[in-house]
């Protein structure tokens, strides 16, 4: 039986869970506890705990080399990607004479400490360290990678809700090709997508993607939020050749004991994604089988066939269909290219099949999706209008008077859908429908400030025209 954890940090607090992180392992260690640090050239450094206050720990040197009879003092935040800072005091050298003999090391750095405050010892850092062993289990190390030169001057995104949507938007039983700078190649099937948690199992590792071995066989959980996945570009200003790499962090079972929620977890950084891309697609349907049924199917009707409908039959279908349920239910003008701004009833919910077949049908059978992705070409220019009225805000203003050059960029998503920006002078829009019957206007997010901390958003409608 497999299982979603949505509730990561609940059940990190109630101890259900452990986790193998070294802000976590450090406030478990226990006095007589050992530690072990390895270098990249296979030098190490062993300790024996003293002393640990919540995460502050007191060690002993156990090794004959230039650290030997030396006591040693670490936190939890002293640990940064691979190197170890800490503070250090040799003990002989200042110990009070009567406790020379003395056995216990708990007397001995008690007796220290009242001399001499950890802020006096000397400090110095442990480089390269390749693995770290703490009371007995290997703590992973975020080691430096020769890739990450290539993105140093690459600018974190603080808003990655557009990206973080598309994942929410992934579909159970389908296969995801992530696609590394370094070449590798890494197939992830998903399992289950449940409440902003995506579950995977390992397919296929290929090129360099090979050195993340740990995935092989592996069950794996990605929470969608930005804990998890981290994005940085290569531009906050060139809106027209802005490149993407993703840094996302999975979560790998490596134990059960007794029921599902008693998991142990390692967290597997995945760096330097610069694709996500469908490598094959389940046409099963999730957790249900759709049965026959002698309905007709709203695509296969004519708007003859729609007036033809009892108004129970009518209002049926409509309240059947989640998305055509908040049409009716909605204001005027909130799915106005639907219900036409009539009044909820009857009238509205005969429109709204009638507009689905328009959208579905009446155009060669294609999604509005599709005829929005048709009607503009990659890198072509073109003017827009907006409609409705003025937009101003910050230093950018749209007059509903004059037109703008735009040039579009089609974006392939990881659901392998296809989005279309329009990037204009300090603005951009992101198109998502048709508006009304005709086919050159579009609802449309506007965008300034995009990828900074003052992104703003607002949902307009704009017309395609030609220039002056």
């Amino acid at each position: 039986m497999k299982i979603i954890i949505n509730e990561w940090r609940f059940l990190i607090s109630e101890g259900l869970i452990t986790e193998e992180k070294y802000q976590d392992a450090i406030k478990k260690l226990k006095a007589g506890d050992k530690l072990e640090y390895t270098d990249d050239k296979g030098g190490k450094l062993t300790f024996e705990v003293i002393f640990n206050d919540s995460g502050q720990v007191y060690l002993k040197n156990l090794d004959s080399g230039v650290y030997k009879n030396n006591y040693f003092f670490i936190t939890v935040s002293d640990l940064s990607k691979n190197d170890l800072t800490f503070k250090t005091i040799n003990v002989p050298k200042n110990l009070p004479d009567n406790l020379k003999n003395e056995k216990k090391d708990s007397i001995k750095l008690a007796e220290i400490l009242k001399t001499f405050p950890t802020s006096s010892w000397k400090k110095s850092t442990f480089k390269n360290i390749s693995k770290l062993s703490m009371a007995g289990d290997d703590i992973d190390i975020e080691k430096p990678d020769a890739e990450d030169e290539k993105f140093k001057d690459y600018v974190k995104v603080n808003d990655i809700n557009p990206f973080l949507d598309e994942l929410k938007g992934l579909k159970t039983g389908n296969v995801y090709r992530l696609t590394l700078s370094n070449g590798g190649i890494i197939d992830l099937n998903l399992i289950d997508n449940k409440n902003d948690s995506l579950f995977f199992e390992y397919s296929d590792a290929k090129g360099p993607a090979k050195a993340y071995d740990e995935l092989i066989n592996a069950e794996l959980m990605l929470d969608v939020n930005s804990n998890s996945v981290q994005q940085m570009v290569s531009s906050l200003t060139d809106e027209e050749n802005v490149e993407s790499v993703y840094n996302i962090t999975f979560k790998k079972i490596i134990s059960v004991q007794g029921d599902d929620n008693n998991r142990a977890y390692k967290k597997i950084l995945i760096k330097n994604i610069i694709d996500i891309d469908l490598v094959s697609s389940s046409n099963k349907k999730e957790d249900k089988k759709e049965e026959p049924t002698d309905e007709p199917h709203i695509e296969d009707m004519s708007d003859e066939e729609i007036d033809d409908m009892t108004p129970e039959d009518i209002t049926s279908m409509v309240l059947s269909n989640p998305t055509f349920k908040a049409a009716f239910l909605s204001k005027p003008g909130f799915w106005k290219k639907l219900v036409g701004g009539k009044p909820k009833g009857i009238l509205a919910a005969k429109d709204i099949l009638k507009k689905f077949n328009f959208y579905d049908n009446a155009r060669g059978d294609k999604k509005e999706k599709d005829l929005v992705v048709d009607f503009f070409k990659n890198n072509e220019e073109y003017f827009i209008q907006l409609l409705d009225k003025t937009f101003t805000r910050d230093d950018i203003t749209l007059d509903i008077t004059k037109k703008y050059k735009v040039k579009a960029k089609k974006r392939t998503n990881v659901n392998g859908g296809i989005t279309v920006f329009l990037y204009g002078s300090g603005f951009m829009f992101k198109i998502n429908t048709i508006y009304g019957d005709t086919r050159n206007e579009f609802r449309a997010t506007l965008i300034i400030d995009y990828n900074t901390e003052d992104e703003y958003r607002e949902n307009r409608t704009i017309r395609v025209t030609d220039a002056y």
